[in-house]
Order: structure tokens, then sequence, then C-alpha cells
């Protein structure tokens, strides 16, 4: 777990597990949810991983794998030049409308190899 200043908390956890001779699994997984140093910039963020292997045969293994990562966020996109330089600014100034500036990312994946 992570907490700072700047009121960002982001958790993670990892657990490898062997149920059997033939058989295992890992977890990882995460939460997010931040603010920024720049105004009107947060992020949240959730995923998971999981695997399990079964052996099935002295030589053959079934591997089963899912993942799933969402990530919600207020774009930030910096600091806009004027003539060719970085405007002097506080550097947690928000250019641009950040309601108008949410960006979503949604991933999911299965697999399986043998």
């Amino acid at each position: 777990m992570a907490l700072d200043s700047n009121r960002n908390c982001r958790a993670t956890v990892d657990i490898h597990q062997l149920m059997s001779e033939n058989l295992s699994f890992r977890l990882n997984g995460m939460y997010e949810d931040s603010d920024s140093y720049r105004n009107g910039v947060s992020i949240k963020r959730k995923g998971i991983d999981l695997t399990v292997l079964m052996r099935i045969a002295p030589n053959t293994h079934v591997t089963l794998g899912y993942k799933y990562f969402e990530d919600d966020r207020i774009a930030g996109r910096g600091i806009t030049p004027f003539k060719g330089t970085p405007v002097r600014t506080d550097p947690s100034t928000f250019f641009g409308n950040a309601a108008g500036s949410p960006s979503t990312a949604r991933q999911g994946h299965a697999a399986t190899t043998q």
C-alpha cells in the first residue's frame, strides 16, 4: 500500500500458491485512486492477472490465464508552449478543461497454453 501528499493511494497484491503437486496459481492485483500535483487531474485504475497451471501428465501441463485492466483518468497534457518556449506558470496549473479531458481504457485477455 502506498499513500502520499497528493492523495495518491495505491494497493497491490501478489499471491502464489501451490495447491497440490499438479496444480498452482498466481494472482496479481492492483487498485489506485489518486489525485495529482496538477489541479483537476485524477486517476483511478484497477487490474487483475490470474494464472493457473495444471500438470496433466509428466511432460504436459496446461496454463490458463486471465488479465483485466481498467484505467480512468483526467488526461493532463502538460504546459502549453508560447513562441517555442514553455509558459512560466505554477506546475499545478491545468491547461484546458479538466472536465472535458477524461481518458478511459479497458482491456481484458484470456489465454490457454499447453
